[in-house]
């Protein structure tokens, strides 16, 4: 079972939309795969067509059973996310609290993949997703402040890496929201591509250009695969999916 999370420092910048992509794509691939929001707005359960009023992430982290939080759109599995989760840093315990997920997934083994989707800040709840991450991937725009949060949360990473996971790895850099028109996302990219060689990760080759689509899709609670396949939102997501699975049989 292999851990993605998704996470930047900053908002705004298709965390949400690379995560609902990701498990949808992995599961239109054939893989068992469970996603978890762990962001107090609660986007990707809503998007994934979850129910309101229920348990969910929030409980899971309290030591609920999978089965007692778990929802499923008929693609993916998923465990929904709500405003309990912005009381986190007061609700749940001083001592080992950064360890809750790691905890709670140990009892979780039928999935092949496991998707994180993460709240914009470097808080308890962004620290436990990456505690248990195998894989981060960092979603980012074409403008300086996404290159302050990517470098800011390295830094995290790399105390994560000393204090509680030190088989975390930066799959990469997601750029999202591109466009090949603009100048400005051609003079960020190698910015971007310095950040990812201190990082010791890369750029991935494929970028998420702008696309009504995928917050169409969102809006109508559908996979991007399934409500506009022939979108450039859905091929930009099948490209990147299938850059991320082949360096991960590289990479192991």
């Amino acid at each position: 079972m292999r851990v993605i999370v998704f996470s930047n420092k900053k908002g705004g910048v298709g965390k949400t939309t690379s995560a609902l992509a990701t498990a949808a794509g992995l599961a239109k691939a054939g893989y068992k795969v469970l996603a978890i929001d762990m962001d107090g707005q609660g986007n990707f359960g809503a998007s994934s067509g979850g129910e309101k009023n229920v348990k969910g992430t929030y409980d899971f982290l309290k030591g609920d059973s999978l089965e007692a939080v778990l929802q499923s759109n008929g693609v993916y599995d998923f465990i929904a996310g709500d405003k309990r989760l912005s009381n986190a840093e007061s609700d749940f315990p001083r001592i080992g609290s950064e360890g809750l997920l790691r905890k709670a997934l140990k009892k979780v083994d039928a999935y092949d993949f496991v998707i994180v989707d993460t709240p914009p800040s470097m808080g308890l709840l962004t620290l436990n997703a990456l505690v248990v991450a195998n894989d981060l991937i960092i979603c980012a725009q074409s403008d300086a402040y996404s290159v302050a949060g990517c470098m800011e949360l390295f830094g995290n990473v790399e105390l994560v890496r000393e204090n509680y996971n030190e088989n975390l790895r930066i799959a990469g850099i997601l750029l999202t929201r591109y466009s090949t028109q603009t100048n400005i996302s051609k003079q960020m990219l190698p910015l971007y591509e310095q950040a990812a060689q201190v990082m010791g990760a890369l750029v991935f080759k494929t970028k998420i250009r702008e696309n009504i689509k995928l917050t169409e899709s969102q809006v109508m609670n559908k996979p991007i695969y399934k409500y506009a396949p022939e979108s450039n939102g859905a091929k930009d997501y099948e490209a990147f999916l299938n850059e991320y699975l082949e360096g991960l049989k590289k990479n192991g």
